[in-house]
């Protein structure tokens, strides 16, 4: 009885030192876990020019109890800058420090991004002979980069993998030589018989002429020194200056729009011709419309076909219907190049003629119009054999001016839109996919 009252005694000490046994593992256990930081690599090397060399995904790992959001900032975002979910993406060469943090820890990753270099060692410009062959020489940073060529006009210049041009034909073609986003250019001229060119003027005695209101322009048609015959018209989209201000009929015969667009359904007159939109760089659309369609025009004269040019400077005086009765003039078929108003790169596609009784009965559209929806499913066809992104079906069917006048075959082209790359290596690319539709759409 005396040993049980002792030990009752000392109950609360036996307790007390129990409970701190049962806690000292707890304690060494949050001990061991400390948050932590770690990161999948301490230096990245970046190219800002380089395609798929100008990004980096940090992967994180985390230790412990971490509180708080982890955070990513860039010491020199001139150099690099890095996204919430970890992307770094290289800007200029130089150096910066991303670091991954919370507020109470973090870690640290080096980023050097060297920029990369392409030049021509030879010539930018050269004439060579037919027949005759021209080797094209460059430097680059790094040197083990890869470096591609490609011809604007294989027919007129050929270029082997290993830049060496060989003169085919003469006219003029453009290689472009690319490595690690760069392009450079070198322009070819063959010397020789090339196409003649006739300027032509507007005459009032033409159908329609009367519903123009802009036609002090003229155009220029081309016959191809190895003409077949097909007169092609290719219209640079825009570039008549006023022409915003000025009305004309959206039908011949004086009927509404039977679809929306630029001008609405129901509207009886529509913008004789408007200034177009303006691309993300601030190049207006007018600008990029001519510069692809002077690459179409040279690509299309080499390939045997005469053009008819219906715009070739910055500002031509000629409105939508002026440009379409040119067209029934002189032509065989109509093309009028555009890019779209909208900015995220959907890609191509063509506006065909809506299938609505009252419109495709309505005359001149009654005479062509399933031949102009060929030609625009030949075009996209061709636009997609080259390689061109194409938004959804690539036909948008549409009420337009050009269509409602026009007595041959035709079709508005929307090559991209404000978002899209208009650089002269990309609209080469689109050319040689216009110039396969006009082949595959006339069989030759």
């Amino acid at each position: 009885m005396k040993q049980w009252t002792a030990a009752k005694r000392h109950l609360p000490v036996i307790i007390l030192s129990l409970m701190l046994f049962l806690l000292l593992p707890l304690s060494a256990g949050a001990a061991v876990k400390k948050p932590t930081i770690t990161l999948n690599t301490s230096k990245v090397s970046l190219c800002p020019q380089a395609a798929g060399r100008n990004t980096y995904a940090l992967k994180v790992k985390t230790s412990g109890t971490i509180s708080g959001k982890i955070k990513y900032t860039s010491s020199n975002r001139k150099v690099a800058t890095v996204s919430s979910k970890g992307v770094i993406t290289g800007v200029s060469g130089g150096t910066a420090v991303i670091t991954v943090y919370t507020p109470k820890v973090k870690a640290q990753c080096t980023v050097s991004c060297y920029n990369a270099q392409l030049n021509l060692t030879t010539a930018s410009s050269v004439t060579l002979k037919k027949g005759s062959t021209y080797q094209i020489k460059v430097t680059t940073a790094p040197k083990t980069t890869t470096v591609t060529y490609q011809s604007s006009a294989p027919a007129v210049a050929s270029v082997t993998s290993a830049g060496k041009i060989t003169a085919k034909a003469p006219g003029r073609a453009a290689i472009y030589v690319r490595s690690n986003g760069i392009t450079r250019t070198v322009s070819v001229t063959v010397p020789g018989a090339g196409p003649s060119v006739t300027t032509l003027g507007w005459n009032p005695a033409w159908e329609f002429a009367g519903y123009s209101k802009i036609h002090t322009g003229s155009v220029r048609l081309y016959r191809s020194a190895a003409s077949n015959g097909i007169v092609v018209a290719v219209n640079a989209g825009h570039g008549t200056q006023g022409g915003e201000s000025v009305r004309t009929l959206c039908h011949p015969d004086g009927s509404a729009k039977v679809t929306g667009g630029s001008t609405a359904a129901g509207s009886v007159y529509a913008t004789a011709i408007s200034s177009g939109m303006q691309f993300r760089d601030g190049t207006s659309e007018g600008t990029a419309n001519l510069s692809l369609a002077l690459i179409v025009r040279d690509r299309l004269l080499a390939a045997g076909y005469d053009v008819l040019m219906i715009r070739e400077t910055a500002d031509n005086q000629l409105d939508n219907i002026a440009r379409t009765i040119f067209a029934n003039q002189y032509a065989n078929c109509h093309i009028s190049l555009h890019y779209d108003s909208s900015s995220y790169d959907k890609g191509a596609f063509c506006i065909g003629v809506p299938s609505i009784s009252s419109y495709i009965n309505m005359y001149p559209v009654s005479t062509h119009w399933q031949k102009s929806n060929q030609l625009g499913t030949a075009l996209i066809t061709g636009l997609r054999n080259t390689g061109v992104k194409i938004y959804g079906s690539g036909n948008i069917p549409m009420d337009l001016t050009q269509t409602s006048y026009s007595k041959i075959p035709t079709i508005d082209l929307e090559v991209g839109d404000a978002a899209s790359d208009h650089s002269s290596y990309t609209q080469s690319i689109i050319a040689n996919g216009v110039v396969a539709g006009v082949k595959l759409y006339f069989g030759k």
